[in-house]
């Protein structure tokens, strides 16, 4: 999540990330974002949107995620999402970390 937090402050948008089952390496310390192919700097950026969209919304591995989490309130998830796309600061970005209860 900090890594696209961070891409997302310094304005690229990855492009993939909704897929990150093929654009996310998970490694033995951390996971890492890979294959910036379609990446942009015109985009507007939703790296975190997508990346959470993926995992905790609609992707795979969703509600298994939700139920490890906690995060059980997708209407909450979605609303601090949304506040998140609207100012992209890192309290919105902290909101939506405990929202998902991490």
């Amino acid at each position: 999540m900090e890594q696209c937090f961070t891409l997302d402050k310094i304005g690229l948008d990855h492009g993939e990330l909704s897929h990150a089952h093929k654009n996310v390496l998970v490694t033995s310390e951390y996971p890492v974002i890979i294959d910036f192919e379609s990446a942009s700097l015109k985009r507007r950026t939703s790296n975190v949107t997508s990346i959470i969209q993926y995992l905790f919304i609609a992707g795979r591995v969703s509600r298994i995620l939700r139920e490890i989490t906690s995060c059980d309130n997708e209407k909450n998830l979605i609303e601090s999402l949304t506040r998140y796309k609207r100012s992209m600061t890192r309290d919105e970005f902290e909101n939506v970390l405990s929202v998902l209860g991490l």
